[in-house]
């Protein structure tokens, strides 16, 4: 772990659209949510401590996808 936290994202389909789990701590995870809070981020599931979302405007999860591109698990 950074001084400055974790954050790790996940990313599958669900009818179709991408769908991206979250999990982490600290500031990085602190940081994420002020941006997904404004933004048309939209929680579809829970499962502490894993939080499963959508991006609603494809310009907004473009940016997300740019701006955490190096959070992602690799496969």
């Amino acid at each position: 772990m950074t001084d400055d936290g974790i954050l790790v994202f996940t990313r599958t389909k669900v009818n179709g659209r991408s769908c991206y789990g979250c999990r982490g701590m600290g500031e990085r995870y602190k940081e994420f949510y002020k941006w997904a809070h404004t933004h048309t981020y939209k929680c579809i599931h829970d499962d502490m401590p894993w939080d499963y979302f959508v991006i609603l405007n494809m310009q907004e999860e473009l940016e997300f996808l740019d701006k955490y591109e190096n959070d992602f698990i690799k496969q």
